[in-house]
């Protein structure tokens, strides 16, 4: 992931130093002597080429002397490699410091003060941060380089951007982050390195270490003491250490790329970029030259010395059988077609892995991509043929091409090849088991030969033939012993037939009664057995068109039933919003309040969540229970078959409970009824009779007589059922149902229980 991140990030760079403004910045501080030098480089000024191609190189280190007295590099800044250690402390050590700039001035830092200030911090933004450093004529090396790029671009001169990548390493052996875990250590126990010194190689090891003082806060946290060491102490070489960012030029007199090095004045020195192995700050693991048009090259081979021993090693490795990660990832940046120049480039670099000579080490012959030792021949090679080129240590030395990868028969057959008849195996290995099959064979070869392990013999490529299937014959389609074929790959059709990948294509075939057999591509290996993967099928040629035309007929009948599925659904969903909606519109007709009746109405949708009742000042009061009031009837008032002289004639149901009872005469009376208040039946009728009674204040109400019922039947009484006061109306009794007993069947006897 780092790897394709610092790729993205250079890839950026490289658009940056096309800006157009930049380049004429650029040409605006060269002298017209050196723009001149170049542009009268051309075959009808010079006819000759090898004296175009001396001038031309005269030309360019006439340019990279001028830069590199020009340009002033700030030392310490750049872009090095670190390992994962190194770079999870440094993470840690801002965010330490962020948060004491937060506690302490009572505001975090920015990060894009946290990045300024770490060490080999060389930030660009934009092309106008390349602009402002070509305006001052300082920065790093690699925006020295990076500029000066951009010069050769500006001048006409086919260009590349060469970077080698520093990403963290997968396995190193380098610096480590010394851990104690038996101190606690503060918030400050991360000690912050200097930014304005960054350890170089020639320098002496340097400990960040941290005391154990107490923090403002006076917490204690226990971690751990992280301490980073660089354990080495090289010198530089003559020349000084090797650059991360460099150039190339392509001269066009010989056709070739010349590499140059602005900050060493180093010109057409290839071998000179490679940094010295005991260097931790410079790995050479993948460089890559990125041209004008965005496309870019792995160019590893031509400056790494050992490329084949050290430093394809160095890579990330893949697993076996499947391709390059680093191939499919440098083939996005690739360019699509290819220029002569790129011809010329993979000759060479395919020349210089013969001119690397042999390894040193017996290491280096491990996975070389030329020679090979028979120690290191894995379970399924073998060195066919014997062809000896050398000798290291007393062992024979033999061409990685000679090197064969075994398979067995049953390998073969799976890439649509058999072994040929009267070959015997190159090798025998012993017996691989996947399924459970396999190993109850394996287990019963050992039951009979104990001491003997279960081997299988392996083919080399040369030793197989590929296998053609009988052809298809009055339309019948061969099978194997399963019922169907197998079509491992596309070699394996059977002559005369025809394969059609489509699922469900087999009913089809089946309902039109025609021959087919079910396509076996592959298998899957799931719980201890090799379940078949079924592809289509194959049928013959002449039944091709006419499976097909009823396979698309059935696929569109399928198609309108899903849509006509698809389209009720729809209108089931429809229907449930729209009776929802209904159902909301009537609860908040009956429960809501006025103003939420009248937003909907309009058609606007209420504030209030829910469209319920949410504040009941106004509509609900404080009540208690209703009490029992005593009401005297005077002798006077009580007429028979008057309802007005009844007491629940005196009833006003828009009397408050807290009002004070009429002034009753004391001196005749002469019966008492108990009367029971009742509240309505619903609040909105009860706030509908108080707003009408608040209204018309001075005519009283007329309440509709209601018909008496009577409460247990729900029958109207009749006129003659009313009674005057103090009689009782009979309440009708229920009348119940007597089970009927059944008398016992004739020759059935009862059961009885005794206890």
């Amino acid at each position: 992931m780092h790897t394709i991140a610092l790729l993205a990030s250079f890839s950026y760079r490289n658009r940056w130093i096309n800006d157009p403004l930049l380049h004429a910045r650029l040409l605006s501080l060269t002298p017209l002597p050196l723009q001149l030098a170049f542009s009268m480089i051309h075959p009808k000024t010079q006819p000759d080429a090898s004296r175009r191609a001396r001038l031309f190189e005269s030309a360019c280190f006439k340019l990279t002397d001028w830069w590199h007295t020009t340009f002033r590099i700030e030392p310490n800044k750049g872009i090095i490699n670190q390992t994962f250690q190194e770079v999870e402390m440094q993470r840690l050590i801002n965010e330490q410091r962020k948060k004491r700039d937060a506690k302490g001035k009572g505001r975090a830092i920015s990060e894009d003060k946290i990045d300024d200030s770490l060490p080999n911090s060389d930030r660009l933004r934009s092309e106008k941060s390349l602009m402002k450093h070509a305006l001052l004529r300082k920065g790093s090396a690699d925006t020295s380089s990076l500029l000066f790029t951009a010069l050769c671009r500006a001048l006409d001169i086919p260009a590349r951007l060469v970077v080698s990548l520093q990403a963290v390493p997968w396995s190193s052996k380098s610096e480590r982050i010394k851990s104690e875990d038996s101190e606690p250590v503060t918030n400050h126990a991360l000690a912050e390195p200097d930014p304005s010194h960054t350890p170089q190689p020639g320098s002496p090891p340097e400990e960040h270490s941290s005391d154990t003082a107490k923090p403002r806060g006076g917490s204690k946290i226990h971690k751990r003491r992280l301490t980073l060491s660089y354990p080495f102490d090289v010198e530089p070489p003559l020349e000084g250490w090797p650059p991360v960012v460099w150039t190339e030029v392509f001269s066009r007199a010989e056709g070739r790329w010349i590499p140059i090095d602005p900050i060493r004045y180093l010109v057409d020195k290839k071998k000179m970029f490679e940094p010295p192995p005991n260097c931790r700050i410079n790995r050479m693991m993948y460089v890559v030259a990125y041209e004008e048009d965005g496309y870019a090259r792995d160019v590893t081979m031509r400056y790494a010395r050992e490329y084949g021993a050290k430093t394809a090693k160095a890579r990330a490795s893949s697993r076996r059988g499947q391709s390059d990660w680093w191939a499919r990832v440098i083939g996005i940046l690739t360019r699509p077609y290819r220029l002569h120049r790129d011809d010329i480039e993979d000759a060479e670099f395919q020349s210089l892995q013969y001119i690397e000579g042999m390894p040193t080490s017996i290491g280096g012959f491990k996975d070389h991509p030329i020679y090979a030792l028979e120690r290191h021949l894995r379970r399924d090679e073998v060195i066919y043929p014997l062809q000896e080129i050398g000798k290291f240590r007393g062992m024979s030395v033999y061409p990685r091409s000679n090197v064969q990868r075994l398979r067995t028969a049953e390998t073969w057959l799976h890439e649509g090849r058999i072994i040929q008849i009267g070959q015997q195996p190159l090798k025998r290995v012993a017996q691989r088991a996947h399924t459970l099959n396999r190993k109850r064979i394996v287990e019963l070869a050992k039951a009979d030969a104990p001491t003997e392990v279960p081997t299988q013999g392996v083919y080399a490529e040369w030793q197989t033939e590929l296998y053609i299937p009988e052809p298809v014959v009055d339309g019948k389609v061969p099978k194997n012993d399963f019922g169907n074929i197998n079509l491992f790959v596309p070699t394996m059709l059977p002559r005369g037939a025809a394969h059609l990948p489509f699922q469900g294509i087999a009913k089809i075939t089946r309902q039109l009664q025609i021959d087919y057999a079910p396509a076996v591509t592959g298998f899957e290996f799931r719980k201890g057995h090799a379940n078949p993967i079924i592809t289509g099928v194959v049928v013959a040629v002449e039944h091709e068109d006419l499976v097909l035309s009823a396979y698309w007929e059935s696929a569109r009948a399928a198609d309108q039933a899903e849509k006509a599925k698809r389209y009720e659904r729809v209108i089931q969903r429809w229907t449930r919003l729209i009776q929802g909606l209904r159902l909301r519109k009537r609860l908040m007709e009956d429960y809501g309040t006025t103003e939420a009746v009248a937003s909907l109405a309009k058609g606007e949708v209420p504030s209030a969540p829910g469209g319920f009742l949410t504040e009941y000042e106004g509509v609900i009061e404080h009540f208690s229970l209703p009490k029992t009031r005593i009401v005297q009837v005077h002798e006077d008032s009580l007429t028979p078959g008057d309802d007005e002289a009844s007491p629940a004639a005196d009833y006003d149901p828009h009397r408050s409970w807290s009002d004070p009872l009429p002034e009753e005469n004391h001196d005749t009376v002469t019966s008492v009824t108990v009367v029971e208040e009742r509240l309505p039946k619903t609040l909105r009728q009860y706030a509908a009779e108080r707003s009408d009674h608040v209204q018309n204040t001075s005519k009283p109400v007329q309440q509709p007589t209601k018909m008496k019922t009577n409460r247990k039947t729900k029958r109207p009484l009749s006129s003659d059922s009313s009674t005057s006061e103090g009689e009782t109306v009979p309440r009708p009794k229920r009348l119940r149902r007597t089970p009927l007993k059944r008398e016992p069947r004739s020759g059935v006897r009862k059961s009885t229980r005794t206890r």
